[in-house]
């Protein structure tokens, strides 16, 4: 498979280790994700197998394309705040150049360092993958005020996928109308609020919210930190944001209280 990439601008050891582990076991997380899901959004681009049930599994078609990238695509939100978007195409595996003709289109919005490049997997089966970077994290802009906990799951993200879905479906070059989300983590939580504030009869026409929770149930297990909680200390380091040293101290703190019984061990509005 030939892929071309088509460029624009773009504390203690034990801490890093830490980190590391988490990286990791995210960017497992999201290729898990797709992969058990690609089944049921594949059926969109190809005509569904015949499958009988109990006892039978869908096989996604053999690939039909290479990819190919066109890297920082600006998209502009109503408030002026200019978001960055990366766009895998069907190519033709052999040149690599984009084949012509239009496409569904799946659409993530990604905070994480190192996690905005479109999925060849699906892109291959034909798909267009625009992977956007979220207001405040990597290219995408934010106000200077505004650092994370401001912004991840807020009203204005949420404001920012219905945007992006009306740019996905109808002003992306290629898109035939029909967008569907994917993601896992912060990439599937993101894509539930964008799906209730679309609204009905949207371009969207299906969601894959893999492994995404938005509760304190993800943190405890009976009332007891578990082992996730480490996540508030070293998030800042893994998503993409530019308020980097803000976030990072404000994690590490709010890991420490919950890991001392402070309030918000119980419940707080401003966690999550």
């Amino acid at each position: 498979m030939t892929s071309a990439v088509h460029g624009g601008a773009k504390s203690s050891g034990q801490s890093r280790h830490r980190l590391r582990a988490v990286v990791v076991v995210l960017v497992a997380m999201v290729i898990a994700g797709m992969r058990m899901t690609a089944g049921v959004m594949i059926a969109s681009a190809d005509a569904p197998a015949s499958i009988s049930w109990p006892g039978d599994r869908y096989v996604p078609p053999t690939p039909s394309y290479g990819m190919t990238v066109v890297q920082d695509i600006p998209v502009t939100m109503d408030d002026g705040v200019v978001l960055f978007a990366n766009v895998g195409y069907p190519a033709d595996p052999q040149t690599g150049l984009r084949v012509s003709g239009t496409f569904p289109v799946l659409l993530t919005q990604n905070p994480y360092v190192g996690g905005d490049q479109p999925d060849s997997f699906f892109v291959s089966r034909g798909y267009i993958f625009a992977n956007v970077d979220v207001r405040g994290t990597g290219l995408s802009e934010a106000p200077d005020n505004a650092p994370l906990p401001n912004l991840q799951f807020s009203a204005r993200d949420a404001r920012d996928g219905v945007e992006l879905v009306d740019w996905a479906a109808h002003s992306l070059d290629g898109a035939n109308g029909v967008v569907g989300l994917t993601g896992c983590s912060f990439l599937g939580i993101n894509q539930i609020f964008t799906a209730a504030a679309v609204g009905p009869y949207s371009p969207v026409k299906a969601i894959l919210p893999a492994c995404a929770s938005n509760g304190y149930e993800t943190y405890f297990a009976g009332g007891i930190p578990s082992q996730i909680t480490a996540l508030f200390g070293v998030a800042g380091g893994i998503l993409g944001t530019k308020h980097l040293q803000e976030n990072i101290a404000a994690g590490q703190a709010l890991s420490s209280e919950i890991l001392a019984g402070g309030p918000r061990a119980y419940t707080d509005t401003c966690v999550g």
